[in-house]
């Protein structure tokens, strides 16, 4: 195993994994064995969400590239998690190991619902 492969295979051994499904808003397509989990707001997040007024309904997910089946996370994509809650995302950041893609960190709103 090449260090890429473990550092994409990372989400194996982190505490509070789940399984989400993760849609492309754009071209109207899901993956649903998607691997994410949710982080605290880091002071630029929290900034931003402070900024567009989503507070308290935000959460930032840490979705795992390499279970995206080559799906590219963009704003408006939506995240539904494992209690059927969905998720607009609102602002990505990538982290990246040289050309490989690790996870994306989604600022994201949770959907309301009439």
């Amino acid at each position: 195993m090449t260090l890429f492969e473990d550092l994409q295979q990372d989400y194996l051994h982190v505490d509070g994994i789940q399984t989400v499904t993760y849609t492309d808003e754009s071209a109207s397509t899901s993956v649903a064995t998607v691997k994410a989990d949710t982080q605290a707001l880091d002071k630029r997040e929290t900034s931003l969400a402070g900024q567009l007024g989503l507070q308290p309904n935000v959460k930032v997910w840490r979705v795992w590239s390499a279970t995206l089946e080559g799906m590219v996370p963009d704003k408006g994509d939506s995240i539904t998690d494992s209690e059927s809650k969905v998720w607009t995302v609102k602002s990505l950041t990538e982290t990246r190991h040289g050309t490989t893609s690790i996870f994306h960190r989604a600022l994201c709103e949770q959907q309301k619902y009439a």
